[in-house]
């Protein structure tokens, strides 16, 4: 029995990709590829569940996008670069000049927007850790309880 190592991306199920050269919606790839004790990927991939080690050979199946009309196969990472840069001009085909000149903006701004998503996060943890904080001070309780 071999071990499996399957990985995608949350934005790749959620999310309508297009092709960037023929304007085609995107299909999901699927690559295996098998990976061995001595293969410096290995140690990336033989988890289970983030706990415990696998064994053996891993079977790991990685995702990424193909276009059914032009054949054309994009990585998510690189596709979602592109996803920002075809909404930032207002169209799907885009040259490879366009993708270019365009790919450090994108890429900033998606870093931009990933900044300012973690920092509403913590805010918005800390605001109701602080809740519960007043809520148990003023009800004069001071034993707290964790749930892990």
């Amino acid at each position: 029995m071999k071990n499996k190592s399957i990985s995608i991306p949350m934005g790749m199920v959620t999310k309508k990709f297009y092709c960037h050269k023929c304007g085609a919606r995107l299909d999901k790839h699927s690559k295996t590829r098998t990976v061995s004790p001595g293969d410096p990927d290995y140690r990336k991939h033989n988890r289970i569940n983030h706990r415990t080690h696998m064994i053996g050979d891993v079977e790991v199946t990685e995702y990424d996008f193909q276009c059914p009309s032009c054949g054309n196969i994009v990585e998510y990472d690189e596709q979602r670069v592109i996803k920002k840069i075809q909404m930032q001009l207002h169209k799907n085909t885009l040259s490879e000049e366009e993708i270019l000149n365009n790919k450090g903006k994108a890429e900033e701004t998606m870093d931009r927007n990933a900044k300012v998503f973690k920092v509403i996060f913590v805010t918005i943890a800390l605001a109701v850790i602080g809740f519960i904080f007043y809520s148990k001070i003023k009800s004069g309780d001071f034993s707290f309880t964790f749930y892990f």
